[in-house]
């Protein structure tokens, strides 16, 4: 397999690899139909950097949640009166942060899933043909 760029990120214990991309016989792209199978390990890296990016999403969400928050002493929003009361900018935001919570919730239950299924995909080696 060639590939332009390998790094183990020691923090988070990920193997990054870029590839020149499908037709560059890395290895990583044979699911695509090109010869009908993949390489296992091609996959286990993918699961791995899907992980990652649940993890980053999750922190720009908890960004998001904060930057809302603190939206509201702010004093950039008008306030609604009389029968408009329950679209208050503090109603909104409230709104706006349980299903931020509720977001994060299956973010952390999607990363989960995924990390529970590395006990059977680490698991899986490629026929080595000589």
């Amino acid at each position: 397999m060639r590939f332009d760029y390998m790094s183990l990120d020691a923090g988070s214990g990920l193997l990054w690899v870029a590839h020149m991309g499908a037709g560059c016989g890395c290895g990583v792209h044979l699911g695509s139909g090109e010869r009908g199978m993949t390489d296992p390990l091609a996959l286990e890296i993918r699961r791995q950097q899907m992980i990652h990016r649940l993890r980053e999403l999750r922190g720009q969400l908890a960004r998001l949640d904060a930057d809302y928050g603190s939206l509201q002493a702010s004093g950039i929003l008008v306030d609604t009166e009389g029968i408009g009361a329950l679209t208050t900018p503090a109603y909104c935001i409230a709104g706006a942060r349980e299903v931020f919570e509720e977001t994060m919730i299956e973010l952390d239950a999607a990363a989960d899933a995924l990390d529970r299924a590395g006990v059977y995909t680490t698991r899986l080696r490629p026929v080595v043909l000589e």
